[in-house]
């Protein structure tokens, strides 16, 4: 099934996963750098305004922040949980800590929104050495 998928976090290790999701998904996107949509190459994607109007975009958002902090503030200061749709899914990819992963499930399931707490770990990939 075809999804409508949001990515914030275009980094070494998020871009890579945004743009597998583009082949498959609707990808939708927002960077704060210009600079950062060249890193997704020739795939497809809508390029959102703002992480908000983003949000009201898709029914899966996946974040790939540098951590807890930043992912609060993007979801909750900047009102990002606010702007998805009922039912819509977070996916967070950054490595933060358990505890903050169970409030912030919580605090998303109160408003009607789904949570997946998915680290991932690495960064740009490692030639191989001929092994």
């Amino acid at each position: 099934m075809k999804r409508r998928v949001g990515f914030i976090g275009l980094g070494d290790q998020g871009a890579p996963m945004a743009a597998a999701l583009a082949l498959r998904h609707d990808l939708h996107v927002f960077a704060r750098r210009d600079a950062a949509y060249a890193e997704l190459g020739p795939v497809r994607f809508v390029r959102a305004r703002d992480p908000q109007a983003l949000a009201r975009s898709v029914d899966i958002l996946c974040l790939c922040l540098p951590g807890d902090a930043e992912l609060r503030e993007l979801l909750f200061a900047d009102g990002v949980a606010n702007a998805l749709p009922g039912g819509g899914i977070v996916i967070n990819h950054a490595t933060g800590d358990p505890g903050a992963a169970m409030q912030i499930a919580e605090a998303l399931a109160r408003m009607g929104l789904g949570y997946l707490d998915a680290p991932v770990s690495g960064g740009a990939p490692v030639r191989s050495r001929g092994r």
